[in-house]
């Protein structure tokens, strides 16, 4: 039975129906595969040009270890990865820190580094005899990268708040002079640092640098630090005064020293803040033996003040052990017979008055102020004199006029009233030299013959009974 023609009809379209999707579908498939294989072939372009960039950057042949600081430029394995992109900011001697120009030129050249250049003859024979040979030496090991790399540039400074800025550069010279070379590292100090680029920090100025960074010296002189807690000068920098001095400014920073090398240095260091007192110091006595002659038998500013403990020089405490602190050298009768100097200065101002009542105010009270004549009213204090180099009359007049601090109405004769240091002798002070002497006889004659006739007056009184 033959199909009916709708039926028919609807059968081709049907069929047509399918053969355009099927033609749809084909053409999409054909478009995706053509994408997937235009994204893998840029794709296998691109890391060809990766891998061949990255096989012509030179490779890190040396061990990581101890070295983690180079990776923030650096990567395992990856060979140089430029950071910044341009290296012109660096100098020859920061680069050659880490790549000696010996091992830069070792390297072997890139293919594109530079254009072919036309072979050298070869050398014409040579008729002489071939030279000994000689013994080259072993190439040195070259050292890893250290602070020196970077802080041998003299141009390698901070910013600082107030707009100034703060040198970071060390010199070799000093740093191999100073007494912590071998003992210290550059971290033992600055224990902020632990790794490159190094922690960003903020200082308002240089000063504000050095209070920060100066307490690094109590880590290891614990003793002298915690001395200079009772000094005026820390007293000084805690009534808000940033101009006391602190470690750094007495013993250097890099280019720490032995204080006392040479001896005058250490005087100096006191005239830096100090100028118009070490001006006085430098023409006294003291001072011109040291500055001139290099004497080291001459105190320093040190052997009067203290080290560490500086303490008020116009305090009653001070004042009242004056005395005793120049009696240090001069009641030594070794060092005195070196200057024919008399080592009984002090045991004379003792006997005397003045020194009687200081020495009964300092044992009542230590912290008592006495207006009685200590050594520096008399003799003065950065400016002490020398009385052998003088003319008689103007010591004479030195010490009337010293007199007359206290007793204003001393007279020109004033002064030989008062024997003071002078020790009685016939040929300089024959009169009282014979009174004294008359009284050494004297009294121990009254006293045995006193003595004698009580006993001699006991005994007749026992014998009549």
């Amino acid at each position: 039975m033959a199909e009916p023609p709708a039926l028919l009809l609807f059968q081709g379209d049907s069929m047509r129906a399918r053969m355009l999707l099927r033609t749809k579908m084909s053409a999409e498939a054909s478009l995706a595969l053509a994408l997937a294989v235009v994204a893998a072939a840029t794709a296998i372009a691109f890391t060809g040009t990766a891998l061949a960039e990255r096989a012509l950057q030179p490779k890190t042949t040396h061990d990581v270890q101890g070295r983690e600081d180079c990776l923030s430029c650096h990567p395992v394995g990856g060979g140089v990865k430029p950071s910044p992109a341009s290296h012109a900011s660096y100098s020859n001697s920061m680069c050659l820190g880490c790549h000696p120009a010996g091992a830069a030129a070792a390297q072997p050249v890139p293919p594109t580094a530079a254009p072919a250049q036309p072979a050298a003859a070869p050398p014409a024979p040579s008729t002489a005899p071939p030279a000994a040979a000689t013994s080259q030496p072993a190439p040195q090991q070259q050292a890893g990268p250290s602070c020196m790399d970077c802080h041998k540039n003299p141009d390698l400074s901070m910013p600082l708040g107030n707009g100034e800025k703060l040198s970071l550069f060390v010199d070799e010279a000093e740093m191999s002079a100073s007494v912590h070379q071998g003992k210290l590292t550059c971290t033992d100090c600055h224990s902020n640092v632990t790794g490159f680029p190094h922690k960003k920090v903020q200082f308002a100025s240089r000063r504000e640098y050095s209070i920060a960074q100066y307490e690094a010296c109590k880590r290891c002189h614990f003793a002298n630090y915690t001395k200079t807690l009772d000094s005026i000068h820390y007293k000084a920098m805690a009534a808000g005064n940033q101009n006391a001095p602190l470690c750094t400014d007495c013993h250097g920073a890099h280019n720490v020293s032995v204080p006392n090398q040479p001896r005058s240095k250490i005087s100096q260091n006191c005239g830096k803040c100090h100028n118009d007192v070490y001006q006085a110091y430098s023409k006294s006595v003291h001072g011109s033996a040291l500055v001139n002659g290099g004497n080291p038998d001459v105190p320093v500013c040190t052997d009067c003040h203290g080290a560490h403990v500086i303490r008020e020089a116009d305090s009653a405490s001070f004042r009242l052990a004056s005395p005793e602190m120049c009696a240090r050298c001069h009641s030594d009768a070794t060092l005195m017979a070196k200057y024919g100097l008399s080592p009984n200065v002090f045991k004379t101002y003792a006997q005397d008055f003045h020194g009687a009542t200081v020495a009964l105010t300092k044992r009542q009270s230590g912290d008592s102020w006495t207006d009685k004549a200590v050594c520096s009213d008399c003799h003065g204090v950065h400016d002490i004199k020398s009385f052998k180099s003088e003319d008689p009359a103007q010591v004479r007049k030195d010490v009337m006029a010293a007199c007359q601090k206290c007793h204003p109405n001393a007279s020109t004769n004033f002064p030989d009233a008062w024997l003071g240091h002078y020790e009685l002798s016939l040929e300089k002070t024959p009169l009282p030299w014979l009174v004294r002497a008359f009284y050494w006889v004297m009294i121990p004659f009254m006293l045995i013959g006193l003595t004698l006739h009580i006993v001699v007056d006991l005994w007749r009184v026992a014998r009549n009974r």
